[in-house]
């Protein structure tokens, strides 16, 4: 399952630091003294229109980041994120429609556990409200089948 990353987004891996007798001109043209990091975003995550990750960012699968947002840690699996820095602010489905959106897009050994889920909402998404979500028409359903087949997912 793939993920999105909106319009103007920007992946940062990696910092400058000042050395010492090193003009700083010099040391972004050479990368000299650089602290590059790695920056994961999960499966099934959508990155909004203009947000910045820096190094060290985490993004869990099937996290939202809203638009405009700084990223400069880990978001959990699930969770909304929005601000700058980004701040978890919701929850984007219940237990049960984390349970049924897993199933739905995953083999049964790829799938988040439930002890994993529960750990979610005991801990990041704890008191979190959860995200409102569309309910699909039978047009939208059959559009779906039709996508998620040409996509080979399920």
């Amino acid at each position: 399952v793939v993920s999105v990353i909106s319009s103007g987004g920007i992946i940062v891996p990696g910092n400058h630091q000042p050395v010492v007798g090193v003009p700083f001109y010099v040391a972004t043209m050479t990368h000299i003294g650089d602290d590059s990091r790695t920056i994961e975003i999960g499966e099934d995550v959508w990155v909004g229109a203009g947000c910045i990750l820096l190094p060290k960012s985490k993004i869990g699968r099937g996290a939202i980041v809203g638009a405009g947002s700084l990223v400069t840690k880990e978001i959990p699996p699930y969770a909304v994120a929005v601000g700058n820095p980004a701040k978890l602010v919701a929850s984007k489905f219940s237990k049960e429609m984390i349970i049924e959106h897993e199933k739905s897009l995953y083999d049964e050994n790829e799938r988040m556990s439930l002890a994993d889920i529960e750990a979610l909402f005991e801990g990041p998404l704890s008191g979190l409200p959860v995200l409102k979500n569309a309910e699909l028409t039978e047009k939208d359903r059959l559009s779906l089948s039709n996508s998620l087949r040409e996509f080979g997912i399920r």
